[in-house]
C-alpha cells in the first residue's frame, strides 16, 4: 500500500510538473527530490533557490459514504461511484463533494504554517478518483466547478496565504493551478 502511495504521488507531481515546462510563463523546474525526513512531500530545484512542495490526497472517504447492498438495490440513494470492480459502493455528498478541496487546503495550511518562512512552498493536492472535478467544456466555453470556486474563494477570504501556489489534480485530467490564478486561464 505504501508503494501504490509513493507511485500515485510522484505520479502527481510528475504531472503538475510537465504542465509547468509547457507554460513558458512559469518558471523552470531543472529537478525534484523527495524529502527524507519522513514527510509527504518534494523538493522542487530552480535556478532562483528550492521550493518545498506538500502533497495531500483526496481520498472517496473524504466526499461519500459506503452504501449497504440492500440501498444500492433498493434505488434509493444520489450519485454512486465504485472505485474497483471488487471494491465497495459509495454515495457522493455533494456538498462535501464541492469542499474537499478547500478543506484539503485549511488543513495544509494548519500543518505547515510553523514552515511559512523556511522556503517557497508550493502545494500540490491530488485524487487518485476522477472526483473532485474542477472544470469541463460546456459548448467550447471552459467550465469550473463549485468545488475550485469555493477553494478559490476561501484562498481569497485569508489575510495571508502561506503557499505561493496550490495545484490540483485528479490523475486522469490536466493539473489545474488553484493559486494564484488568473481570469484568462482558458481550458478549451
Amino acid at each position: 500500500m505504501v508503494i501504490q502511495r509513493i507511485s500515485k504521488e510522484k505520479e502527481a507531481v510528475e504531472s503538475m510538473l510537465e504542465m509547468i515546462s509547457l507554460n513558458p510563463e512559469m518558471m523552470d523546474i531543472v529537478g525534484y527530490r523527495e524529502i527524507q525526513a519522513g514527510g509527504h512531500g518534494y523538493i522542487l530545484e530552480t535556478d532562483n533557490g528550492d521550493i518545498l512542495l506538500g502533497l495531500a490526497e483526496i481520498t472517496v472517504e473524504q466526499y461519500a459514504s459506503p452504501v449497504s447492498n440492500h440501498t444500492h438495490i433498493s434505488g434509493h440513494h444520489g450519485n454512486l461511484i465504485q472505485i474497483g470492480s471488487r471494491e465497495k459502493t459509495w454515495e457522493i455528498d455533494p456538498d462535501r463533494l464541492d469542499t474537499t478541496i478547500q478543506r484539503q487546503i485549511a488543513s495544509a495550511i494548519k500543518k505547515n504554517d510553523h514552515n511559512a518562512d523556511y522556503m517557497a512552498q508550493w502545494l500540490l493536492i491530488f485524487s487518485t478518483t476522477a472526483f473532485p472535478q474542477i472544470e469541463n467544456c460546456v459548448r467550447g466555453m471552459s467550465k469550473v466547478s463549485t468545488a475550485l470556486i469555493i477553494a478559490r474563494d476561501y484562498l481569497k477570504s485569508l489575510e495571508h496565504v502561506i503557499f505561493d501556489q496550490i495545484w490540483y489534480t485528479n490523475l486522469m485530467t490536466r493539473p489545474v493551478q488553484v493559486w494564484p490564478y488568473s481570469l484568462g486561464q482558458v481550458l478549451c
